[in-house]
């Protein structure tokens, strides 16, 4: 039953917008009738038709994780893995030989993502840039301490190689303590080389050091 209180309230708030329909709402108000049963709460935010974190909302759970793609590109962007999932091609990369530098399980061989090129192509690079930089962070055995490590390939390799942005392992995410939830995949003479617990991608003139 709706207390008397409520129902007046409910009638004021009728009268305040039939004047002021141009004037913002009285949210304190519009939650207090919500309590009651008068006002439908207001429904959930539509998917997104971007791979991009386009809300701040989504943009302010910390713990969610980020990749950020910055440097001589159009702006920099930040994808979430699942927008990585649902918005670029997925693609099955399988090792060429039996070596690797993976931090996959023992003997997995298999690994599905997306390419950093379809992703590139989207944020939209610079002419300027000539080297592509991917940053990962890894945690060191001893501590909980994360250690940042870098490697740069050319960006004249993207005409002829597939570069495999991936998040999952013989069907299973990449955890975090095999360096997920992002690995990306070099492609070696024995394998592929892998850049761990990847956490940004610079587009760059000259490598660092």
């Amino acid at each position: 039953m709706v207390s008397g209180s409520v129902v007046s309230q409910w009638r004021t708030l009728v009268a305040f917008r039939g004047k002021c329909r141009n004037s913002p709402p009285n949210w304190f108000l519009i939650a207090l009738l919500a309590q009651s049963g008068i006002v439908g709460q207001k429904e959930a935010p539509m998917k997104t038709s971007s791979p991009m974190l386009s809300s701040s909302t989504e943009q302010n759970r910390s713990t969610e994780f980020r990749l950020t793609v910055a440097g001589l590109v159009s702006r920099t962007q930040q994808f979430s893995v699942q927008g990585l999932q649902d918005y670029f091609s997925e693609r099955k990369f399988a090792a060429p030989g039996w070596r690797t530098h993976s931090l996959i399980q023992t003997g997995s061989s298999s690994w599905t993502g997306c390419t950093v090129n379809e992703l590139l192509d989207f944020v939209g690079v610079s002419p300027q840039a000539k080297h592509v930089e991917f940053v990962g962070l890894t945690r060191d055995r001893d501590s909980a301490t994360l250690c940042p490590s870098s490697v740069s390939i050319p960006i004249e390799d993207l005409a002829n190689t597939e570069i495999g942005l991936v998040w999952e392992s013989g069907g299973q995410p990449v955890t975090v303590d095999s360096g997920g939830p992002l690995v990306v995949l070099l492609p070696g003479e024995w394998g592929f080389e892998t850049v761990r617990g990847l956490s940004r991608i610079n587009l760059i003139i000259v490598p660092a050091g």
